[in-house]
């Protein structure tokens, strides 16, 4: 058996599985340039096929089509952007070179305040266009984080996106999701022009 596979690191490899002289089985996934990834023999064909089946699964990844390929590639060209101009970026348009932010604590403390109801105790402010109540401050996080728009250098930077991001919302609603019933539709976010 013998069989073309896309690996999960995007090179293609081959899979095949043979009997040997001996009469043992060889199950072998080679890399595009001939190196060996991984071999195993066995002593049957169902066990063979199966070892052949069992690396399939383990070693392949799907091949991406249509929208899916389009955004694995648009991703893939924003990282490479993105690790090319590190540090030399304005800092208004993306935050690759902006210093990590430990979101992963500041999450939990967020999630924490929100179960224990402490954060029904803070203000909150209203963004209109994602129609979200953001709380103005919150145990353990720092309050200029809370609101996204602070956390930019170049605010109409971030309105220019917030805009573009609120109106896919709305277009990719009315394309596909056409039984979204008008409430849930006006709970969700919208353009509002500035």
């Amino acid at each position: 058996k013998y069989e073309t596979i896309h690996l999960k690191d995007g090179r293609n490899a081959v899979l095949s599985t043979a009997r040997l002289p001996s009469g043992e089985y060889e199950t072998m996934l080679l890399g595009q340039d001939g190196d060996e990834i991984v071999v195993a023999t066995a002593t049957g064909e169902e066990e063979a096929l199966a070892t052949f089946r069992y690396f399939k699964m383990v070693y392949s990844a799907p091949v991406l089509t249509g929208r899916y390929k389009k955004l694995s590639e648009d991703l893939k060209a924003a990282f490479a952007y993105g690790r090319e101009h590190q540090g030399t970026d304005d800092g208004g348009t993306s935050n690759f070179d902006a210093p990590t932010i430990h979101l992963q604590g500041w999450s939990r403390k967020m999630v924490e305040a929100a179960q224990s109801g402490i954060i029904d105790d803070s203000e909150f402010v209203h963004d209109e266009r994602f129609n979200l109540d953001v709380p103005t401050s919150c145990p353990g996080v720092p309050s200029e984080l809370l609101n996204a728009r602070n956390t930019w250098e170049d605010r109409a930077a971030y309105d220019e996106m917030a805009e573009k991001l609120a109106q896919m919302f709305v277009d990719n609603a009315e394309k596909r999701l056409t039984t979204m019933s008008p409430e849930v539709r006006a709970a969700g976010p919208k353009p509002i022009g500035r």
